[in-house]
């Protein structure tokens, strides 16, 4: 349905419990190179992987166990297809005032010091580069709010990768402002994340006309 409209579908494969083991690695990658006889035209291995939501538990710098899962899948899906693009886990930005070990260039740099099949497969850098605490992207001052606009520190997390030996293009997998939920008062106000403010559709226009 999707190629039928002209879009094209990028997979992010990850465990619904957010939990992985080495006993994961082999049923991962035939899971996730699974989907290149679905059609999808890229596959995102992992999703936020340096984020505990996503992962399970705090990486706390060990990326040893995402570099496995990576070089896995990333072998299992080549032997399936010679150019499907492949990327990392698309980097999360949240937890960077609390987890500098959890910071996008930091994951980035520790996943390709351990792996070997992703370096060598893995075709893009995927990262998230959410802006939190502002009146859209752009006006975010960086670099002393970076962590608040990972927009502007994407080239942080691709000089880590080109630093590392992965010279890559980086796509921005998910972007805008991320929200915190329905307000309890109205029930129809989705609210940023850092200002609490509520966004609006014009709020949410001017976000990806700025990005």
């Amino acid at each position: 349905y999707a190629h039928a409209l002209g879009i094209k579908v990028l997979q992010s494969c990850q465990k619904s419990t957010h939990s992985y083991t080495s006993a994961d690695v082999s049923s991962f990658a035939s899971y996730c190179a699974g989907w290149v006889d679905k059609g999808v035209d890229a596959i995102e291995i992992g999703n936020e992987w340096n984020h505990a939501p996503f992962w399970g538990a705090w990486p706390n710098g060990n990326y040893i166990l995402q570099a496995q899962l990576s070089d896995a899948t990333a072998t299992a899906i080549r032997a399936k297809s010679a150019t499907l693009p492949i990327m990392n886990s698309g980097w999360s930005p949240e937890n960077q005032d609390y987890h500098p070990y959890d910071l996008p260039q930091q994951a980035m740099s520790r996943l390709l010091a351990a792996s070997t099949s992703f370096k060598n497969n893995g075709t893009y850098i995927a990262h998230h580069p959410y802006a939190y605490n502002c009146d859209s992207p752009l006006k975010c001052s960086y670099p002393t709010r970076k962590d608040w606009n990972t927009f502007l520190a994407t080239q942080d997390v691709y000089q880590a990768a080109k630093t590392n030996g992965y010279d890559k293009s980086v796509w921005l997998t998910e972007i805008g402002g991320p929200s915190g939920g329905t307000d309890s008062t109205t029930g129809t106000c989705f609210k940023n994340v850092g200002t609490g403010q509520c966004f609006t559709l014009d709020t949410q226009r001017q976000l990806f006309a700025d990005y």
